[in-house]
């Protein structure tokens, strides 16, 4: 419980090592525990995508096994298979990350998080349309979640692909209210306002 209390206090590095610990110490006491892998393979997910990690290979093999472990002693796990999604959709196995977001979401249907990525993978899959409804959904559920301006990030970027600039460019100042300090917002932000002219 410590580990997932400091996992969601923030998503800053000494929080999540923090976390990492406390998941560390919780495997050590059980080696059978589901949750404790779970936990220790979010860390090394999260630290993935946020660029955060010192060595990709080693975490994302790590975090392999122990998903593969928790998948095989829990397989209605939500937790399990929505870290196994995050991770098959920076490995850009994109039609198992589905698989595995879809599979979370019919377990626990108010995962907005994971409800948010299964758009994100459906919009990398050239699919924005189908996105949409997904990270709409989402925002609904959690408007006040962390991570959400990730979810008006990809939002706007569906919209964009989509052609609706002027949307997209409103959708890209929402999620650069919500984070400044994520610098790919700027990014997208400062695209989309070109296109606008």
């Amino acid at each position: 419980m410590r580990g997932w209390a400091r996992y969601y206090r923030s998503s800053s590095k000494v929080d999540r090592l923090e976390a990492q610990r406390s998941f560390e110490e919780a495997l050590e006491m059980d080696p059978e525990s589901v949750n404790a892998r779970v936990g220790v393979a979010r860390i090394l997910v999260g630290n993935m995508i946020d660029g955060w990690s010192s060595s990709f290979q080693h975490d994302e093999a790590r975090a392999e096994q122990l998903l593969l472990e928790a998948v095989e002693r829990d397989a209605n796990s939500s937790r399990a298979r929505a870290t196994m999604g995050y991770l098959r959709e920076i490995q850009n196995r994109l039609p198992e990350s589905r698989l595995e977001f879809e599979t979370a979401i019919a377990l626990d249907r108010n995962n907005a998080n994971t409800i948010a990525h299964l758009g994100i993978t459906l919009m990398l899959m050239g699919r924005p349309e189908a996105a949409i409804p997904q990270i709409e959904n989402a925002i609904r559920l959690s408007p006040r979640e962390p991570g959400i301006a990730g979810c008006y990030w990809a939002l706007g970027t569906c919209h964009l692909l989509l052609g609706h600039v002027d949307q997209a460019v409103d959708l890209f100042r929402q999620s650069r209210v919500a984070n400044p300090q994520r610098y790919f917002i700027h990014l997208y932000l400062a695209g989309g306002a070109w296109l606008q002219g």
